[in-house]
């Protein structure tokens, strides 16, 4: 048995506004003052947050090499 969903919701942003997805602030208000257009079940979105962990803003992405 397979449990297979449509692909929901589609959503339309710019690339400077993929922040606010990205640090999981999906309420409908923000989508809407970033820019993000959402159509169908934004709960999907609140889920797939509720399961993200939370970023790290400290993170090292690049370390130099102390030679």
């Amino acid at each position: 048995m397979s449990s297979r969903l449509e692909p929901t919701p589609p959503l339309t942003a710019t690339r400077a506004s993929l922040h606010t997805l990205a640090l999981g602030d999906v309420t409908a208000e923000r989508l809407a003052s970033a820019g993000i257009e959402l159509s169908g079940d934004a709960t999907v979105l609140s889920r797939l947050a509720g399961v993200l962990d939370p970023g790290d803003p400290d993170f090292a992405i690049v370390t130099p090499d102390k030679d």
